[in-house]
């Protein structure tokens, strides 16, 4: 037997992804390549995506894995290179699949799905039953993939599971590695990920082209650093020119103040929206995974934006004093001014970190989670 063509399975989102690894080295008749093969499958592709869409239809998932099996070991099967073969007069040694192999397809798709729902019974029989590559019995030899001509093996046979747990995931979806880990059996999270594929972290960016959002996010920290220079400059003036901290001119200077902190959230993303946005390539951040990032940034922004609202109110409303009522009432009340204006702030925010309300929420900005948002900051405000 003089077969050379034993090579990698290299073939990214093919129909055989989850059964052969970029690692596994597998036969394929000369002058073929694997996308040449996997047209062949046919329907295939459509039951493997029908069992992705019914994931809990135990009768149909067994079906479609057992007979995907079947077909990828037998147009796949396993081989040696010439390099690991003490005999030298071959170039490759094919390892073809178990009768198991066959077996279980012959079990899970007609033995089986004689329990199964009508609509599932007519999806096996539709893809799977009537395709040219399921087996009518397990006594024969395997001609799937020729020149194999091999009788079912029991012994000396590629034994190891054909299942891989990869996930097939499209873009811009990515692998859900914990489900892999675990066999299945646990998930990175309930909300961005299903069947071992999950929606990437920042989730948003999912809805637009590539890199769009983070291109016109670059430019929105653009715009809010110069808002830092500019309040900046403002509260230095108002700092050092003299005359500039007396009333009313001093409620000018805390407004800045105020306004200055609200604009320096920047800074914690600042080039990289993503430190902020999220704790791992999935999970959204949240103070408690990520609390320098998310939890001081969001208590920051929630300080910072209630103190600007209640300066800013407090100079409008010394103007409407002295120009309606030429009175200078509040000068002599800075005491309670500053207890209202840092105070009220402090306290929201204290309460928003002690119930552990802050989490990415929008744009590159961790904030007040949706449901606490109005108690919280927008009712006060």
């Amino acid at each position: 037997m003089n077969i050379t063509e034993c090579g990698r399975y290299y073939q990214n989102g093919g129909i055989c992804v989850n059964y052969k690894s970029n690692e596994d080295y597998v036969f394929y008749a000369k002058g073929q390549n694997i996308l040449s093969v996997e047209s062949s499958f046919g329907s295939l592709a459509i039951a493997q995506g029908l069992s992705t869409l019914k994931d809990d239809d135990l009768i149909l998932n067994n079906c479609v894995q057992a007979f995907s099996s079947f077909v990828c070991a037998t147009a796949f099967p396993s081989c040696k290179r010439m390099e690991e073969l003490s005999a030298p007069n071959l170039e490759v040694e094919i390892i073809p699949p178990c009768k198991s192999t066959c077996t279980n397809v012959i079990e899970s798709c007609v033995t089986n799905s004689k329990n199964a729902s009508a609509e599932t019974q007519e999806i096996i029989k539709e893809y799977i039953l009537s395709h040219i590559f399921f087996p009518r019995d397990c006594n024969g030899n395997i001609t799937t993939s020729p020149p194999l001509n091999y009788e079912y093996p029991t012994e000396g046979c590629n034994s190891s599971s054909q299942l891989s747990n990869r996930p097939k995931c499209f873009k811009p979806l990515i692998e859900d590695h914990k489900w892999v880990e675990t066999n299945k059996s646990e998930i990175t999270s309930k909300e961005f990920c299903r069947n071992g594929c999950c929606v990437p972290c920042p989730q948003p960016y999912a809805l637009y082209p590539p890199n769009q959002m983070k291109k016109g996010f670059i430019a929105t920290q653009i715009l809010r650093i110069l808002s830092v220079i500019g309040s900046g400059i403002i509260l230095f003036s108002y700092v050092v020119l003299p005359g500039y901290r007396t009333h009313p001119n001093i409620l000018i200077l805390f407004a800045s103040l105020s306004i200055f902190l609200y604009s320096s959230n920047v800074f914690f993303s600042i080039m990289d929206p993503e430190r902020v946005q999220c704790a791992t390539e999935i999970i959204p951040s949240t103070q408690a995974n990520n609390p320098f990032f998310c939890g001081l940034q969001g208590a920051l922004l929630i300080f910072s934006s209630l103190a600007t609202a209640i300066w800013v109110g407090f100079i409008i409303l010394n103007l409407h004093v002295q120009t309606v009522w030429n009175s200078n009432i509040m000068d002599d009340k800075r005491v309670y001014l500053h207890i209202i204006g840092w105070g009220i702030p402090a306290i929201l925010t204290i309460i928003a970190l002690k119930t552990n309300s802050i989490n990415y929420q929008f744009a590159t900005l961790c904030f007040v989670k949706v449901e606490a948002s109005n108690a919280m900051f927008f009712y006060p405000l």
